[in-house]
């Protein structure tokens, strides 16, 4: 196979695949849990492993969990051909979550100077307190929101950040001031904001610093897993995964039109 041509479907499946088995020996040796969440959870409770046009791998892990992996990468450095990306590890990430990688392809972003190997995306689950809370978690998804934007942003190729021309002319000063700054710069401020309840004391948890908007999903429902099929491996979820999948995405059994069935991640996967 040319350098320069992209993996197929199946074979960043399969890649993503063998880096979550691997990454599944590392949390239990370092007896840390995880779930399969998000479009991975989707899959595994819809199809017993991959949605069928998604190529990559999402899971989360409580705050506590997630900082003790980036502790314990931070001292092994690389992990049986694994390694450990975020904005603190690598400045050219333009996320705040952490990706865990290898090198047997590279996947080169459309928009972003940014070259990783395949990899799975790992999200930190936080608290957000209880139902008093709820109100104020609103007004922070703005702030969270254009933390993220400007993480991105002072990554980006170009100075053109948006949907619109306009959008494009009005974000030039965000996208030059995310520049200078750097993505770090703008993980430390969202990091301290997303750790402003702990888990004990929270009825409710989100992925604050990644979803577009809140989602009170009970802490209860993570206390402890469950396993699903998926590809052949018993994958972890939240053992109340349905209630899960019913507030983020509603009826989640129901697949989308299939102009939409197509993977939708701004990056192109290469055999290296």
């Amino acid at each position: 196979m040319s350098d320069n041509e992209p993996l197929s479907l199946n074979e960043a499946q399969d890649i993503a695949l063998g880096i979550l088995r691997r990454f599944d020996a590392i949390c239990q040796n370092l007896g840390v849990q995880y779930f399969g969440m998000w479009g991975t959870l989707i899959g595994a409770a819809r199809h017993s492993g991959f949605i069928p046009w998604d190529d990559d791998l999402d899971v989360a892990m409580k705050r506590p969990d997630y900082d003790r992996l980036l502790e314990y990468f931070a001292q092994k450095g690389e992990i049986d051909g694994l390694r450990l990306e975020n904005p603190i590890t690598n400045a050219a990430c333009p996320f705040y979550i952490s990706r865990i990688c290898e090198n047997s392809a590279r996947v080169i972003h459309n928009e972003v100077n940014y070259t990783s190997g395949m990899f799975i995306d790992v999200y930190p689950l936080d608290g957000t307190g209880g139902d008093g809370d709820k109100a104020s978690w609103y007004k922070r998804a703005k702030r969270f929101n254009r933390l993220r934007k400007q993480i991105y942003c002072s990554r980006l190729k170009g100075i053109l950040y948006g949907s619109t021309a306009l959008h494009r002319l009005l974000n030039i000063p965000l996208v030059l001031t995310a520049k200078l700054m750097g993505s770090r710069h703008y993980f430390k401020i969202i990091d301290a904001e997303s750790r402003r309840f702990t888990w004990n004391e929270s009825k409710y948890c989100n992925t604050p610093v990644w979803t577009l908007k809140p989602y009170f999903m009970e802490t209860e429902w993570f206390s402890r897993t469950e396993h699903l099929n998926f590809n052949g491996f018993e994958l972890p979820v939240p053992y109340k995964y349905e209630q899960v999948l019913n507030q983020v995405y509603g009826d989640y059994r129901k697949l989308p039109p299939e102009s939409k069935r197509r993977p939708s991640h701004d990056y192109v996967a290469y055999r290296k």
